[in-house]
């Protein structure tokens, strides 16, 4: 559905539905076995609200919100589990703003829940027949805990200028202004401890931190 208020600015809403079968599971977390023994789902909406850049106007960006829901099955379970791409909501905000003569300034932010993920309580202690023990992680309920929400702020200052018939664009981005820590993925190690017995450890991998950087392009 797409309704446009004048010839720059519109408004677009997107909804999606999608059933999957024959889903490519494996039998458990452990070992990875592949079987076409699942089925899933993916629905949701977008909506886009847009206005286009134009010679007079100073100012142009675009507003974007997405909600999703994606979930799977074994089709010898009843229980619907969340995908890991799974995110509930999603929110972007991209403006442009010609500040005066050949600058510019763009700024982008992107607002979104966080994925999820099966969480590791701790360690289990199994005991053989032969009596050796071993160390398992015990995990929690699967697909049930979600990384922390996402939140990023970029920006752009560029100058363009033409010489002859080329056009040059010189730009400072900078990425993460905020410097944001998100999350991009968490893993847990075993550590031994001195008297033999073993902790879980969690380790959390973070996505790129504030980060400058200069650069030129030209349109031939």
């Amino acid at each position: 559905i797409q309704h446009d208020f004048s010839s720059t600015l519109s408004a677009k809403l997107q909804l999606y539905n999608k059933d999957i079968e024959r889903l490519l599971l494996p039998i458990n977390e452990e070992t990875f076995v592949p079987m076409n023994n699942g089925r899933g789902y993916s629905r949701g909406l977008e909506f886009i609200f847009e206005k286009k850049p134009t010679q007079k106007a100073r100012f142009s960006g675009i507003l974007s919100y997405a909600f999703g829901n994606a979930k799977f099955r074994s089709i010898d379970s009843d229980e619907w589990l969340p995908f890991k791409y799974d995110r509930r909501h999603a929110l972007s905000v991209l403006s442009n703003v010609r500040l005066f003569g050949n600058w510019n300034l763009s700024i982008l932010g992107q607002f979104s829940t966080g994925y999820p993920f099966t969480d590791v309580l701790g360690l289990r202690n199994n005991l053989n027949f032969f009596g050796d023990t071993s160390f398992e992680f015990e995990r929690g309920a699967r697909f049930q805990t979600r990384f922390p929400a996402f939140k990023k702020i970029d920006a752009r200052l560029s100058y363009r200028h033409r010489v002859g018939g080329k056009a040059f664009s010189f730009y400072v981005d900078v990425i993460n202004i905020t410097n944001e820590r998100n999350v991009y993925e968490i893993t847990w190690e075993k550590r031994y401890l001195p008297d033999d017995r073993q902790q879980a450890t969690k380790r959390v991998i973070y996505m790129l931190p504030i980060i400058p950087s200069l650069g030129v392009s030209v349109r031939l």
